[in-house]
Order: C-alpha cells, then structure tokens, then sequence
C-alpha cells in the first residue's frame, strides 16, 4: 500500500503496517500522548502526517463519492441538501454550491484508508469510524457538535480552521445516550482555534465541541476511535450473566402485597443485589475478563 511505502522511506527506516501512532507525534512519545493528553487535552501536530496526505485527494474523494460502499451526505451549514444520494455529477454540482461532501465510513470503499483506520484503532483500541470531508471554500459543513469518539483529524489538502471549546455540561458522552438539548454557545469554556494545513493533524478527546471551516477548498480525514467505557466492562458482564438462568429470575416480591415488614422485605433485596454485585466484581476481576471485554469492543465492531 502506498502509505506503508511511503513510510518504509522514511529517515527513521519505520514500517506504518506495525504502527501508525509514533510517526504522527514527532517528538511526543506514544507514552506521553496516552499520559497527558489522551482522553484530557487537544494535541496539534504540525507537518507530522504529510504521509497521511496521499490518502484523500480529489481523485479519491471522487471514486469515494461515486462507491456505493461509503455512505454520501452532502452538508452546507449544518443543513443536508434535499432529495436522495446525489449522483457524481450532482455531488460535483452541491460542491460549487457549498456543499460539504461527507464520506462517512470511508475505509469500506478504499483499501488504503482501510489499513491506515484499521492500525490507529488497534494502537488506540476501539471501534473505529472513518469519514473524509471535501469541503469548498469560506465553508462549513456541520456546526458546533461533538463527539463520543476519540477523534484524529488529519488534514490532507487545503486549509482548515478548526475551533475547538471544553464540553463543561456533559463530558465523555456516550454514543448510546448522547444529549441532544446541549448547544456550543451555552459553554464557558474558551474557544481555541487551530488553523491546520496539509500534513498537520488534530487530536480532539471525546466529548469536546469543535467546528470546522474551510479557509481553501479541502479535503481531511476524521479518524474517530469509540474506546470502551467502565459501562461498556460493565455491559459486556451483564452480556454473560443473562446467559444464566440464576441472574434471569426476578427479584423478591416487595410489594405492598406482601405481608412481611417494610424493613424485612427490603432486606431480602440487599441481600440479593448484595450476591449479584460479588458475582459482578468476581467476573470483572478474572483473569480472562480482559480477553473478553477486548473481544468485543475492538476496530473490528461497527455502530
């Protein structure tokens, strides 16, 4: 693949099929990433990705459009266009028109990007969503929103201003019970801009508002990586619990119907959740709990 190619050229002789992480950061060590921003805080690199730029061009942005793979939107401020997917001649036309293409799940038409998601969300570990935006000029396509994915924002062709501000309100969402009542200018948090240019790559944690415009008609990849949660542990245990009729019975009967005191009936819960929480901790304390749980959160699952 050409961006293992062109990686094996490089000064340092490093392989992009093994890993992806240490030719991004430059002087940042993958530790220092995982220690002090991962999760926590923005991370702007500068030319460090200028491999990555070969990835999402015009051309490509035009097979990824037309590839019925990939799932097409075309956005003008926020605001999709009307009617059904746009032929390529239409998608041509929407881009004169300030339509933003989005190529959401990218990697399933192009074997390239395929790899290169497929080795980040391994480095990182979790489900991955990979889109590629083609954006014109003095444009944006969405506006203020975040996301519950760790997000690595590459830029491959033109500029970008990205604006990014802290998600005070309601920080590290989940993607099953994503608010929808929140709005960007109801934060306190600064706004910190970030004009990227090829080559250059943003890493935004989960959870933080940004937006995007278009300074020079461009063209970016997002790289969103949905790591596991403590719930998404605790959800993958109670997975395997359900497969035991033991934790399928009901729990005591406390009623107004049952006769026994008010005190005695609750009683009986305590005790119960009591045996359910041991057997909770006991599976996620195993030794093959963490086998299990990589299992089924790994860049191998979709939405």
């Amino acid at each position: 693949m050409e961006f293992q190619t062109r990686e094996r050229m490089s000064s340092n002789g490093a392989d992009a099929r093994a890993n992806v992480l240490p030719h991004i950061l430059g002087e940042v060590s993958p530790a220092d990433f995982f220690a002090t921003y991962y999760g926590t805080t923005p991370l702007l690199r500068r030319a460090s990705a200028k491999w990555v730029t070969s990835l999402a061009t015009d051309e490509s942005c035009e097979r990824l459009a037309a590839s019925d793979q990939v799932d097409f939107l075309a956005v003008r401020d926020g605001q999709p266009s009307s009617g059904g997917r746009p032929s390529l001649e239409q998608a041509r036309e929407l881009l004169q028109a300030g339509y933003t293409w989005v190529m959401r799940d990218a990697d399933r038409g192009d074997a390239r990007l395929a790899e290169f998601g497929r080795v980040l969300a391994s480095e990182v570990h979790g489900a991955l969503h990979l889109h590629v935006y083609r954006t014109p000029r003095a444009h944006v396509g969405f506006g203020w929103h975040f996301d519950p994915e760790e997000v690595f924002f590459f830029q491959t062709s033109g500029r970008k201003m990205l604006r990014l501000r802290e998600n005070t309100a309601h920080p590290k969402p989940l993607l099953e019970r994503m608010p929808t009542h929140l709005k960007a200018a109801s934060e306190d948090a600064p706004i910190v801009e970030y004009l990227l240019e090829p080559g250059d790559w943003l890493y935004i944690p989960s959870g933080f508002w940004h937006s995007a415009e278009a300074v020079e008609e461009s063209i970016s990849i997002s790289a969103g990586i949905l790591a596991p949660s403590y719930l998404d542990a605790l959800a993958a245990v109670a997975h395997e619990l359900a497969q035991d009729a033991q934790w399928r019975q009901r729990l005591f009967p406390i009623g107004r119907g049952n006769p026994l005191p008010e005190d005695e009936r609750h009683r009986a819960w305590q005790e119960q959740l009591g045996r359910l929480a041991a057997e909770v901790s006991r599976r996620l304390t195993s030794p093959a709990s963490v086998a299990k749980i990589f299992a089924v959160t790994g860049w191998w699952k979709r939405r």
